[in-house]
């Protein structure tokens, strides 16, 4: 059987959250050339609504669930 090594997540809250915010911005930078009017406020809903219903969700790694879209 394989055995597949976890990395050791180890971020303070503080990080964190700068490290949400960075996914978050490029996010926004990626669809830039796709969004309409008014598209921007709608992402940054749905994005702060994925981040609070997985606020207590780990990865096994221990990093935010929120994350997990973009590794």
């Amino acid at each position: 059987m394989d055995t597949v090594t976890v990395q050791k997540y180890n971020l303070d809250e503080e990080q964190e959250k700068k490290e949400i915010v960075r996914h978050y911005r490029a996010l926004l930078r990626a669809l830039k050339p796709r969004l309409k009017k008014g598209d921007r406020e709608l992402v940054r809903t749905a994005f702060e609504m994925a981040a609070d219903a997985h606020r207590d969700m780990r990865r096994k790694s221990g990093e935010p669930y929120i994350l997990h879209p973009w590794l």
